[in-house]
């Protein structure tokens, strides 16, 4: 068995699927979108033991959702002289 996960951190739910290179299975798994443990929560979920991970891909609406409804926090960023191309990095 090796399987691949693809998470995704949204507001409310975590959202889960992987697929089994072996075997085709798919893995599907949802659990509530609480920062500390939710990607966590998720592998649990899925019954899929975690020496069997091949690769995990994460991702998330969070961030994508404030942008978009413009309701993110305000932020500055501050660097030193002759930083400046750091934000462009």
């Amino acid at each position: 068995m090796a399987v691949r996960l693809g998470i995704d951190t949204g507001g409310r739910c975590t959202d889960l699927i992987g697929i089994d290179d072996v075997t085709g299975e798919l893995v599907v798994a949802k659990t509530p979108s609480r920062p500390s443990d939710a990607n966590v929560n998720g592998i649990a979920r899925s019954g899929v033991p975690t020496g069997e991970l091949e690769a995990i891909s994460m991702g998330t609406t969070v961030a994508t959702n404030a942008l978009l409804r413009r309701n993110g926090a305000t932020v500055i960023l501050v660097t030193t002289k002759g930083l400046a191309d750091i934000a462009y990095i």
